[in-house]
């Protein structure tokens, strides 16, 4: 039993444990055994100060609801949060989002509830696991804080939003990954669009990210092959003629003139050449009786 931050501390189960830290949840004794914390302790001189110096200055973890202090203890740093019942959304997001509907109000609410921690950069990148992801029984996607520090990396935000929208993106294209067997050239345009931003780094704030899921359709209109393809185009053309049909007739008149046109001047082209080749002067050979060609020798 460890006493801190006005609690008294038992482990009631080891969530990881590696060189760097030990992840724990934890009762309250004081409270019951229904009072469950996550405990992070740090072993790492490195991490420990790191973390330390960060929430001193820069208030990390301070906009987190569920962020309740930090102690040391012996050789560790400890910083504690309150523990959620743990159920993944991995483990249900087939049960809750079946259609791209689903699926979008989803990854939104998954954005949402990163975007509420106000964490970005290496320490952000650390929630978008697993092991931290949640979904209730309402749908609404929550948070564990089960911060493995030993994959710390001292990296800019770019590879937060890469991993955050690429989570989104393999969310959003369960359907079309088992489709079109993962290839994302077939996917739909706008689902295209966003695995393009993704690997040239074109998301630079989670609200654009947020934005951009929004923003899609509840049906992504999917491309055509083959014969498919032919009857979508012919139905776009369909489409058009009725939506224009003066502006149509227009065109169909001037493209008939201008062919007839064609045809007539090459005609002429023909036969004047033709009438050319008919009247040349090939010369005169006889005068009444007088033979005016030449004469064998």
């Amino acid at each position: 039993m460890v006493k801190a931050l006005g609690m008294e501390l038992d482990i009631v189960r080891t969530v990881r444990k590696n060189q760097v830290n030990e992840i724990s949840v934890c009762c309250n004794n004081k409270d019951g055994p229904q009072a469950l914390y996550t405990v992070i302790s740090v072993f790492s001189p490195e991490v420990s100060k790191l973390l330390a110096t960060r929430i001193a200055a820069e208030g990390l973890f301070s906009s987190i609801a569920d962020y309740v202090g930090t102690f040391t203890y012996r050789d560790s740093f400890n910083v504690v949060f309150r523990y959620h019942r743990e159920r993944r959304l991995g483990n249900k997001e087939a049960m809750y989002a079946a259609a791209f509907p689903e699926r979008k109000a989803l990854a939104v609410s998954f954005l949402s509830a990163i975007a509420e921690t106000e964490l970005s950069g290496d320490i952000g990148r650390l929630l978008i696991t697993e092991d931290c992801i949640n979904i209730s029984e309402s749908g609404k996607v929550y948070l564990n804080y089960f911060f493995d520090f030993a994959a710390l990396r001292d990296e800019a935000n770019g590879g937060f939003l890469r991993s955050t929208a690429g989570y989104v993106f393999e969310m959003l294209t369960r359907e079309y990954a088992l489709k079109y067997e993962g290839q994302v050239e077939d996917y739909p345009n706008e689902l295209r669009l966003m695995f393009k931003k993704i690997q040239s780094g074109g998301f630079k704030t989670l609200s654009q990210i947020i934005l951009f899921v929004r923003g899609l359709s509840d049906q992504p209109k999917e491309q055509r092959f083959g014969v498919m393809r032919f009857l979508d185009r012919f139905r776009s053309v369909s489409r058009f003629i009725a939506a224009h049909p003066s502006g149509v007739f227009l065109a169909l008149v001037v493209t008939f003139t201008a062919v007839v046109l064609a045809v007539q001047l090459g005609a002429r082209m023909i036969n004047s050449r033709e009438t050319r080749h008919n009247t040349t002067f090939v010369g005169l050979e006889t005068i009444g009786e007088v033979y005016l060609g030449e004469e064998d020798v």
